[in-house]
C-alpha cells in the first residue's frame, strides 16, 4: 500500500507513521516546515515540503501538487494527520484524483473543533458536558458563577496550550489580570470536573461508529485500554447527531463526585496516542484506508491491556 500523509503536526504524524509501518506501507509525506524532522527514511520514502496548510493554504496549488505526487508515487490513499491538514483535505478532497480516508465536511469540522460551538452542540442535544461560558470582555470574566476551581481555555487550540486550571482564588485573579493586560478575551470559562481522564477514540462513517477504543492513563508514558459502555454510548450519540465521518478522539472526565461522564473536547483528527491504540489491537489509520479502498477490515483483536506510548526516535 502506498500512502500519502498530508502533515502539519510532527508528533501526530510520527504516530500515524508508526501505525502504517505495522502494515508495511510505503509512505510519502507532504508536510509543513514543522514536519521537516520527519524527512529521513526512518519515517518516509519521500518528503515534499509545503509552506502551510489550513485556511491560508492555496487550494489550487495544493491540488496540483497532490495530484502530481499521487501519480508519480502511485499513491493509493491520502490521509491528513493534524488539525490544519484535516481542514485542508476536507475542503479539497472532491477535487483530487486519489482517494482519501473518510472525512467530515468543513462545516462539521468547525462545529466540533471550536470549543464554544461544541459546548452549544452538547447543550442542544442534552449530552453531558461541563457548564461552559464564552468570555468576550472583562465584565464577562467577573460573572458571579465564574469562581475557583474553574478552567479558562482558548476557544480554538489543542494539546493543552493556553489552558489554565485555576484551583483557587489567587490563581483566578492572576488569570483575570493577565487577560486584562492582553486585551484578548476570546476564551471560555468551563466548570472544573474533579476526577480522572477517560478518552474515546473512534472511526465512524455517516454517523455510525465502526471501531473504537477507550483509554485511561496508566502511568507517565503508558495507557490502559478498556471498555466502558457509558463512554461509548455518549460518544455514539455525538457521532450520530453530527452525522460524523472520519476519525476522532474525545476527551472526557470521570466525575469523582457522582461517577458520571462529562465530555470536555472533541478532536476531529488523529491523536498523539493513535499508535498505542494500534498496539491495543485497533489500527485506526490502516482501517481508515481500508474503508477508502473498499477493503474488508482484518480481524480486530481488541482487549483490555496496558500499552507504552512509543516514538520512532
Amino acid at each position: 500500500m502506498n500512502v500519502l500523509l498530508l502533515a502539519d503536526d510532527q508528533l501526530i504524524t510520527e504516530q500515524v507513521v508508526l501505525c502504517f509501518k505495522k502494515r508495511f506501507a510505503r509512505i510519502t509525506i507532504v508536510g509543513t516546515p514543522s514536519c521537516l524532522p520527519l524527512q529521513s527514511d526512518l519515517y518516509c520514502d519521500q518528503f515534499l515540503l509545503v509552506e502551510q496548510l489550513g485556511p491560508r493554504a492555496c487550494a489550487d496549488t495544493l491540488v496540483s501538487l497532490l495530484d502530481e505526487a499521487c501519480v508519480k508515487f502511485r499513491i493509493d490513499v491520502i490521509a491528513p494527520t493534524g488539525t490544519g491538514s484535516t481542514f485542508t483535505l476536507a475542503g479539497i478532497a472532491h477535487r483530487l484524483g486519489a482517494k482519501t480516508i473518510p472525512l467530515p465536511d468543513t462545516e462539521t469540522l468547525g462545529l466540533l473543533y471550536n470549543k464554544a460551538t461544541f459546548a452549544k452542540f452538547m447543550e442542544t442535544h442534552k449530552l453531558p458536558h461541563p457548564v461552559t461560558s464564552q468570555i468576550t470582555s472583562l465584565q464577562g470574566l467577573n460573572d458571579p458563577w465564574i469562581k475557583a476551581p474553574i478552567v479558562i481555555k482558548p476557544i480554538a487550540g489543542e494539546g493543552g496550550r493556553g489552558v489554565v486550571v485555576a484551583l483557587d482564588d489567587d490563581r483566578l485573579k492572576e488569570v483575570r489580570i493577565a487577560l486584562e493586560k492582553s486585551g484578548d478575551f476570546s476564551v471560555l470559562a468551563q466548570e472544573y470536573i474533579p476526577g480522572s481522564d477517560i478518552d474515546l477514540s473512534v472511526l465512524a462513517v455517516d454517523g455510525e461508529i465502526l471501531v473504537w477504543t477507550v483509554q485511561t492513563l496508566a502511568g507517565p508514558i503508558s495507557l490502559h485500554f478498556t471498555t466502558n459502555e457509558e463512554v461509548l454510548r455518549i460518544g455514539s450519540e455525538i457521532i450520530r447527531h453530527a452525522n460524523y465521518s472520519g476519525v476522532a478522539h474525545m476527551d472526557m472526565r470521570l466525575d469523582e463526585r457522582d461517577g458520571s461522564i462529562k465530555v470536555i473536547e472533541f478532536n476531529p483528527r488523529f491523536w498523539f496516542t493513535v499508535a498505542a491504540s494500534a498496539e491495543a489491537g485497533v489500527n485506526f489509520p490502516y482501517l481508515a484506508t481500508c474503508l477508502a479502498l473498499g477493503k474488508p477490515f482484518p480481524q480486530i483483536k481488541y482487549s483490555e491491556s496496558t500499552v507504552t506510548v512509543k516514538r520512532l526516535i
